[in-house]
């Protein structure tokens, strides 16, 4: 009797240790945080090729991953229009449980032309006009605008039970007269706005990476945050102190469930 006392007892301590539960007698679940957006979120494979990197690649590091998943599947050159219809998105929404969590930054790549040859811009601005084109491999697709993927995304994931939040996007290299240009007039504040209609949280990641560039002034952003030869990605301490800034974001909102997450700072 006391060594199947004393096993029962070993059995039953060592199963939470691995993940299991006695009551379930399966794996317990974790949430997931799941990080989509463009190459400022994650540069190529990730690994740093050129010096550039993605603020995604640093923010798990402000995570207890004992008990939350941090996924980054962004990828580098997609728009909200390319990664909803390409099937990046499908595969994510595939993956997706109650109680998961999405970050999501979209912005950079958004420029162009939403019958182009990439077709992958959205039309500008954050309304629900659409616009019927035809692509150069003569397929038609209905494009709608910056604003309505983001609150597709939040809609489709809301679906699914999980908490989307909307960041606007960094900012790039790019200075007047000492001041680093910011993006609160047309795709950050579409992003705000996108946030606010679909019920997302919301962290203006552009104006706390701007604001905290401003303080450190031009040449040191210059010489600390980027490579020489690129103004939209930052090298591996740009990337750093933009995850740093997504965190400043989320512990400011309000009783987020993600904060039981965080680690101490």
């Amino acid at each position: 009797m006391n060594r199947r006392f004393w096993l029962c007892a070993m059995i039953t301590a060592i199963l939470p240790l691995a993940g299991w539960s006695l009551a379930q007698a399966q794996p317990v679940s974790k949430p997931t945080l799941f990080l989509i957006g463009d190459s400022t979120v994650k540069n190529s494979a990730g690994t740093g090729e050129g010096g550039l990197w993605g603020w995604g690649k640093y923010l798990w590091e402000h995570f207890d991953t004992t008990r939350l998943y941090v996924e980054n599947r962004a990828l580098g050159g997609t728009t909200g229009r390319s990664f909803m219809n390409r099937g990046l998105w499908t595969n994510i929404l595939a993956d997706m449980k109650p109680g998961d969590f999405l970050f999501l930054q979209f912005g950079h790549n958004e420029g162009g032309s939403p019958s182009s040859g990439r077709s992958r811009s959205g039309t500008r601005g954050n309304g629900e006009d659409t616009l019927h084109v035809t692509l150069p491999n003569g397929e038609k697709e209905i494009v709608h605008s910056y604003g309505w993927y983001l609150r597709e995304f939040v809609r489709q994931a809301g679906q699914k039970g999980v908490r989307t939040c909307i960041l606007s996007l960094i900012p790039r290299n790019s200075w007047t007269n000492g001041r680093i240009n910011r993006a609160d007039a047309d795709f950050g504040l579409w992003a705000r706005q996108a946030a606010e209609q679909s019920g997302a949280d919301f962290i203006d990641l552009n104006k706390i990476t701007c604001d905290k560039y401003d303080r450190m002034g031009e040449a040191t952003v210059r010489a600390t945050m980027f490579p020489a030869t690129d103004r939209l990605h930052t090298n591996r301490e740009g990337a750093i102190e933009n995850a740093r800034s997504v965190i400043e974001g989320l512990r400011a909102l309000p009783a987020h469930p993600l904060h039981a997450y965080l680690k101490q700072p």
